[in-house]
């Protein structure tokens, strides 16, 4: 993401959020940052700890995946930074939305952390459902926040760890991140992709997180079906037109 950032006596204009792993088992993911003057690097690692740090409670046997899949928004183009990522713990899956002052990363500003709202998401069967695996963009005109991301529940047969479906849904900007209502434009499954498995979406976006055209362009990844299921890793398109 571009903007205005100083780390370490240096000015520099791209940021990166990414996830880092310490653990051989997936567990304790964590979210750093790293900086660059050009977008293609290199990128050089901001601090010697993580931005959002995890560590997963050793009394529990459950799957404690942490946090990460981060999203950047930058929303005055300079230094305020919106940052949304899932968090995994032993007691639920959601996502978080924090604000954020960049201006100086040698000591950032956390200004506000939350549980992004989830109220007006369904899933497949139509109960409520939750937030994770989300990429962002910000519509600066219409002060609307656009979002992609898994729907659930995940299939019953394997793969079971990844979505048959993903859902593009939008909020207008609140006052308050915990409490509004999404607003669904579309839901995207098998019938319309021909695969079994369509997950781990992107939004296109322009270099601050910002809505880049009239039209949403989502990209997400596929699988096949059955215990040797291929990853394909190759990536697909799908385009919605924003509400008005």
């Amino acid at each position: 993401m571009r903007g205005e950032f100083r780390y370490d006596g240096q000015t520099y204009s791209y940021l990166m959020a990414y996830l880092g792993c310490t653990s051989s088992d997936n567990q304790e993911n964590k979210v750093g940052l790293a900086v660059s003057k050009t977008p293609e690097g290199p990128f050089g690692k901001v601090g010697s700890a993580p931005l959002v740090d995890f560590q997963k409670d050793p009394s529990s046997g459950i799957f404690q995946w942490g946090v990460g899949q981060p999203s950047l928004i930058n929303l005055d183009r300079k230094s305020s930074v919106m940052l949304f990522y899932t968090r995994g713990d032993k007691t639920a899956t959601r996502t978080i939305v924090e604000k954020w002052d960049f201006s100086d990363l040698s000591a950032p500003k956390r200004l506000s952390s939350g549980k992004l709202s989830e109220q007006g998401l369904k899933n497949l069967h139509g109960a409520g459902d939750f937030l994770n695996n989300a990429d962002f963009v910000y519509d600066p005109a219409a002060k609307r926040f656009y979002a992609s991301s898994d729907c659930h529940p995940n299939p019953t047969s394997a793969p079971d760890f990844i979505s048959s479906h993903f859902r593009v849904c939008y909020f207008d900007e609140p006052t308050n991140y915990q409490w509004f209502f999404w607003n669904t434009l579309s839901v995207t499954g098998p019938n319309e992709t021909g695969f079994p498995r369509n997950h781990n979406t992107g939004i296109l976006r322009d270099e601050y997180g910002h809505l880049p055209n009239p039209w949403l362009s989502v990209y997400y990844t596929v699988s096949i079906e059955g215990n040797n299921s291929l990853w394909s890793y190759r990536i697909y398109d799908y385009h919605v037109k924003p509400e008005a």
